[in-house]
């Protein structure tokens, strides 16, 4: 370091600490500057790492949050689109099956169920969108209603065949036929009138009148609906079962096949469904159980197929417009709120429409949507109209484009739990940071406090080092000053000489007791230092460490105020360590006491202790300065004990005699007011000797 930068330095330190020089500024600079270097390398290398890791910490908490809520999202996704999935794998079915039905040349209007469990209906429609297959569609009706004749007639012959009266009945009919106008009452009276013979007993008559209506009225349709050659049929088939049953169930059994086979249906009219249910119900106990078993289904089918043609027929206008140019393409459409969904394509020059029940999608649609959400706990799902969503939906995806009305909707199971869960994630987290971002400032505190105290040690050691030279430096100097004063007969009469010699001595002595310090403290350190306690009177030791003590004390004005009691009871000490403490103390106090002042030595017993106290009036110290004053090398602060000599060793070596005698030492002390040293030794004797 250059001269003028510290000389400035200097000047400015001195306002603060005038008793510094500026040797001494440059070795705690020194100290300072190898400080400063372990503290940065310490902050690059630890501190500064560690708080850029709890800074990307802290700032990766929003980032996990945003990724939790992406997890749902995604979780989200997942339920909408297995269950999206699962319906566009049916209908890509659905689509390659019916496309190979026509492609092969195959009917794709009957066994609805192979091609989809939600096909309830499929037509055959031509170019210009008429309904060709499996329906027909009613013709207006034209008929006029039945004159009162007709009526009067006719109530008239049930009237009689309700009273077993089939002849009267029979003639009754006839006369109907004849008063009816239109070709449906007429056939319905001439059915009439030949069933009303056949109960009259008269079978081949009503046989032939049967044949006979069947040949001008097959196609005449009653007044109920009911295809007039179906009842003839109907009723042929019943009365030969009566008479003949293999004839019969024959008749019946191929009446049952031409209703469920190729027989186009009326939309509008149940009369071949109720008269297929009348036949085979007459038939099914004179036929085979697997034929009877087959035609209910086929019944029940082609039953169901109707009521739904009946409900969706106004529906098929739509459809011509929806068919696809490109045949085996299939395109879907829907009216709002209608319970149908369709699928038209187009092949040969024919439109085909295929009608689905949306409450049995949308059932099934629930069920996957049920069991897809049934593995995301967080996720609760729902198949609702496309325009329903409510507040905090997560996902909507409309089914497009087979129930364009519907979609999936997701939201989650509980969002308060959600919400709670995540803010507990985030306080855990930030919780569990800040414990390791207080761990390591704890530890790099209590580094730094460790670090300062080694340096404040190894600063210590530095200046028992100085101070122990200075120590041995001036008794020394002392003792040759006097010695060659005596060889060179500078000395002139025997007072002189005499005090010469008691100086000698006196610095001989002192300096004896710097060396034996030096000694103890390092056999001390190495726990070498042993002792043997003997029965020692307190009294003898008190007084003899006064003696040693007050022999120095030459041409200082300080008070030794002894209170010793002569009969305190026996001690088992190490003599010449006791009197080394007791000596210690007196010094001391004799050092920081200053000219003038009072050192008092007051001993007593008190219980099973001997207590021995060395006061002072002197300049004291702080209650930080008493809590250290035991420690090896410590000096304080305190400029008025800086201007004395020591080496800060002196009481380190009474603190550690005491404890090896079983005792204890205290210190209390105000600045300025003075200083009290208090042993406490116990009386009862030791084990043996201790080290």
């Amino acid at each position: 370091m250059t001269q003028w930068p510290s000389r400035i330095l200097h000047s400015i330190v001195r306002r603060y600490n005038p008793d510094i020089s500026e040797a001494q500024l440059r070795r705690e600079l020194r100290h300072l500057r190898g400080t400063l270097r372990f503290v940065a390398i310490f902050g690059l290398t630890v501190v500064i790492p560690i708080l850029v890791l709890g800074w990307f910490a802290l700032s990766s908490i929003q980032g996990e949050e945003v990724i939790a809520e992406q997890e749902v999202m995604r979780s989200a996704d997942a339920v909408v689109g297995q269950v999206y999935f699962s319906a566009g794998e049916q209908f890509d079915r659905f689509e390659d099956q019916t496309a190979g039905r026509l492609r092969a040349g195959e009917s794709v209007l009957s066994n609805l169920g192979d091609l989809s469990p939600h096909l309830r209906v499929a037509f055959r429609l031509s170019a210009a969108g008429d309904l060709v297959a499996p329906f027909k569609q009613a013709e207006p009706v034209t008929a006029r209603p039945p004159t009162a004749r007709y009526r009067r007639l006719w109530e008239e012959g049930r009237a009689r065949l309700g009273k077993e009266r089939p002849d009267q009945a029979a003639e009754s009919f006839r006369l109907a036929a004849k008063a009816g106008v239109d070709p449906g009452y007429i056939a319905e009276a001439r059915l009439a009138e030949a069933v009303a013979i056949a109960q009259a007993g008269d079978g081949a008559t009503s046989d032939e009148m049967l044949a006979d209506l069947y040949a001008d009225h097959a196609n005449v349709r009653d007044r109920y609906g009911f295809r007039i050659g179906d009842l003839v049929l109907l009723k042929r088939g019943e009365t030969a079962l009566a008479r003949d049953p293999d004839v019969g169930s024959i008749a019946l059994h191929d009446l049952v096949d031409e209703l469920l086979g190729g027989r186009y249906w009326t939309i509008g009219y149940t009369s071949e469904m109720s008269v297929a249910d009348r036949a085979l119900t007459a038939v099914e106990r004179h036929v085979e159980a697997e034929w009877v078993a087959r035609a209910h289904s086929r019944l029940s089918e082609r039953t169901e197929q109707l009521f739904w043609a009946e409900s969706t027929l106004h529906e098929v206008a739509d459809l011509v417009d929806a068919a696809p140019a490109a045949p085996g393409v299939f395109r879907y459409t829907s009216r709002p709120n209608s319970h149908a969904v369709w699928a038209v394509t187009s092949w040969s020059g024919e439109i085909y429409a295929f009608s689905f029940d949306r409450s049995s999608m949308r059932a099934e649609l629930d069920a996957g949507v049920a069991s897809a959400a049934s593995l995301e706990p967080d996720i609760t799902a729902w198949v609702a109209a496309a325009d329903s969503s409510r507040p905090g939906t997560l996902v909507t995806r409309p089914l497009q484009p087979w129930l364009p009305f519907d979609a999936i909707i997701t939201a989650p199971t509980d969002p308060e739990a959600l919400l709670t869960r995540t803010r507990r994630r985030r306080t855990s987290r930030i919780a569990v940071i800040s414990i390791i971002m207080l761990t390591v400032l704890v530890g790099v505190a209590m580094s730094a406090r460790i670090v300062s105290t080694e340096l404040e040690n190894a600063r210590m050691k530095t200046d028992f080092a100085a101070n122990v030279s200075h120590e041995l430096r001036s008794p020394i100097t002392n003792i040759r000053v006097q010695a060659e004063a005596l060889l060179l007969d500078l000395v002139f009469d025997d007072e002189d000489r005499h005090r010469h010699h008691e100086a000698i001595v006196r610095e001989a002595e002192r300096l004896s007791r710097l060396v034996d310090n030096v000694l103890d403290f390092a056999a001390i350190e190495r726990g070498a230092k042993k002792y043997h306690f003997r029965p020692e009177d307190p009294t003898e030791l008190l007084y003899r460490a006064l003696d040693a003590t007050s022999s120095g004390l030459k041409g200082k004005k300080v008070t030794l105020d002894a209170d010793i009691p002569e009969a305190l009871p026996v001690v088992w000490a190490d003599r010449e360590a006791m009197s080394q403490v007791l000596t210690n103390l007196l010094s001391n106090a004799i050092k920081y006491g200053g000219d003038g002042n009072w050192v008092g030595v007051r001993a007593h017993a008190e219980e099973e202790e001997l207590v021995i106290e060395v006061s002072d009036k002197g300049i004291g110290m702080s209650a930080e300065d008493a809590a250290q004053v035991f420690e090896h090398f410590f000096r304080s602060s305190d400029p008025l004990v800086r201007k004395q000599k020591g080496t800060g060793i002196g009481l380190a070596i009474v603190g550690y005699i005491v404890e090896a005698h079983r005792g204890s030492i205290s210190v209390t002390s105000e600045k300025s007011i003075g200083t009290t040293f208090t042993i406490r030794l116990p009386l009862t004797p030791p084990d043996g000797d201790h080290a």
